[in-house]
């Protein structure tokens, strides 16, 4: 579960700042004293790891481990903290997870967002 997580984590758009903190986890970490760190990198920030970025992740994680209220929650602090394709991803992630919990128009909403930031009409629906 825990190798699930992290191999989520590396294919984030926050990667290249958190593998350098990642590497200070120590190796017998387990979930939750993960999800821990990455709410004190939130809160606190770590060297080269901004607040934003931490959030991501910790959605991220949360989402992996089937906690999709608190993913929801962490993706929707991501996406207002960080800017251009880390916000839209944040975004899609806070969008799953309100699918995930049958929130069908809060995913909507999410969705229409990214479109409107990547240059398409919010209208415009795929034919």
């Amino acid at each position: 579960m825990i190798a699930l997580a992290l191999a989520v984590l590396a294919a984030s758009p926050a990667h290249a700042a958190l593998d350098a903190a990642w590497r200070t986890l120590p190796a017998s970490a387990q979930g939750d004293s993960i999800a821990l760190v990455l709410q004190r990198w939130e809160l606190r920030g770590a060297p080269g790891v901004r607040p934003g970025e931490a959030a991501y992740a910790l959605g991220q994680f949360r989402y992996a481990r089937g906690e999709y209220a608190a993913a929801e929650a962490a993706y929707g602090r991501a996406s207002a903290r960080l800017d251009g394709e880390a916000r839209a991803a944040a975004r899609y992630g806070f969008a799953l997870a309100a699918l995930a919990q049958g929130h069908p128009t809060a995913a909507r909403v999410a969705f229409d967002r990214i479109k409107l930031s990547s240059g398409c009409r919010a209208d415009t629906d795929a034919k």
